[in-house]
């Protein structure tokens, strides 16, 4: 996450849609009162910026002298909490990506990170392979737990995105500089020609999982609100240019008000 005074915006750090890259990108906005919180594992390029200071992340509140950290993956209602009504005005950016290719996605990382969570009893990673891989992949489009990748709540309230920006994971640089532009952002602000993570998709062409269509209906229940709110009508499916719903600022005054609630 990125709460950038300096530009007065936010930036939501969501899993799978080049979170990374457009942190990295957006960072070169910021200044050393801006708050960006540190990537695990490291990532080089941002810590070689030396106007940023990392420890802007915790946030000792005046009244209470409680601190409270913002992570990478923080929620947007986290930023409300801790700042209240001095960010409501800041432009909120996040990102997506079709959600049936962010699960392939999720799982070859999965298959990279974690084959345990894959396996069937007696299995060893080796075997994912052919139809154990796609067998495995089932599993994991079938489960019944939250994965990672879906990241609707965190810029949202319910059924409403309280987004202002919306960068594309197809669309990453067009609607990266139309963002900049919008908000007047420095011309530093561009995608790294280093940015692709190549190496967790198996390049191996006896790794490869598809869609029947129970899995096909298992997304689009999974994902039905970024479906609907974005675009994403099917696996191939690209999303059209981003417009903010006429009702965001009712929605962010819900949103702010609910937050100052909970606040210390």
């Amino acid at each position: 996450m990125i709460i950038c005074h300096t530009h007065r915006f936010i930036f939501v750090r969501t899993l799978k849609p080049a979170g990374t890259s457009l942190e990295v990108a957006l960072a070169h906005a910021c200044g050393p009162d801006d708050v960006i919180a540190r990537i695990v594992p490291r990532e080089p390029a941002l810590h070689a910026m030396p106007q940023i200071d990392f420890g802007n992340a915790t946030i000792v509140q005046p009244r209470t002298g409680e601190k409270q950290v913002i992570r990478q993956h923080s929620a947007l209602r986290r930023a409300i909490t801790v700042f209240g009504g001095t960010i409501r005005d800041y432009r909120i950016i996040t990102s997506a990506r079709n959600p049936w290719d962010k699960l392939i996605s999720s799982f070859y990382w999965k298959l990279h990170q974690t084959p345990a969570q894959m396996l069937e009893p007696g299995q060893a990673p080796e075997d994912l392979v052919g139809e154990a891989a796609q067998r495995a992949f089932r599993r994991f489009i079938l489960s019944p737990i939250k994965d990672p990748c879906e990241a609707f709540d965190m810029y949202a309230q319910d059924w409403m995105p309280l987004i202002d920006h919306l960068v594309r994971f197809e669309a990453l640089e067009e609607d990266l500089i139309g963002v900049a532009s919008t908000l007047a952002l420095p011309n530093t602000v561009r995608l790294s020609k280093e940015r692709s993570k190549s190496g967790l998709r198996p390049k191996a062409q006896n790794i490869q999982v598809s869609y029947d269509d129970e899995l096909d209906a298992a997304v689009r229940r999974r994902f039905a609100r970024e479906i609907a709110w974005f675009g994403y009508t099917g696996p191939t499916a690209q999303a059209p240019p981003y417009v903010p719903p006429a009702e965001l600022d009712t929605w962010k005054d819900a949103a702010f008000q609910q937050a100052s609630k909970r606040a210390p």
